[in-house]
């Protein structure tokens, strides 16, 4: 057993944010009849020092490229932008590969890719369209969408109440 002196305040504070980064439902035992003495293990997302060098640098090479309008933004055809596995494409496969099965918090994402193009609130028809197969859930859950082709085909992060529990790809399938 673990036993501590903790300020009850403090306590409390670490255990609704043990709550709500496991997703933990205490609904039979309420936050008061938890013992002080209880092990409370706090799982956090991770945090800017957990990317590598080689992420920050496709990060900023993805920002330049983001505002290039490329044939399917109404410009002209640019290869680098455009073409499966471009530049661009080459880019954000890489990302999403460092990033899923990660949980980080929405902050972390935008702080290096930027403002999404788009969010989707749960609820919306995109969100049913690019998650058909979800039930709604009482968590605050929304798609952080980042153009590759405008809303052709894009990469999407799933935010469960700003954290950041899934990474997928949308294709338009031409």
């Amino acid at each position: 057993m673990f036993l501590c002196t903790v300020n009850k305040a403090i306590w409390l504070i670490l255990t609704l944010v043990c709550l709500i980064a496991c997703g933990t439902n205490q609904s039979e035992q309420s936050l008061s009849e938890i013992e002080s003495n209880d092990l409370i293990v706090v799982v956090t997302p991770h945090t800017d020092t957990h990317f590598t060098a080689q992420f920050r640098e496709k990060a900023a090479d993805f920002r330049e490229l983001r505002p290039v309008e490329g044939q399917f933004s109404g410009g002209e055809w640019v290869e680098e932008v455009d073409a499966w596995n471009g530049r661009k494409h080459q880019l954000m496969l890489d990302i999403a590969n460092e990033l899923e099965g990660n949980r980080y918090v929405e902050s972390d994402i935008t702080s290096h890719l930027g403002q999404p193009d788009q969010i989707v609130q749960q609820g919306e028809s995109l969100y049913a369209t690019l998650r058909p197969d979800t039930s709604p859930t009482e968590k605050e859950t929304t798609l952080l969408i980042y153009h590759w082709r405008d809303n052709h085909d894009f990469l999407f992060f799933v935010s469960e109440e700003q954290i950041i529990t899934e990474v997928d790809w949308w294709y338009s399938g031409e």
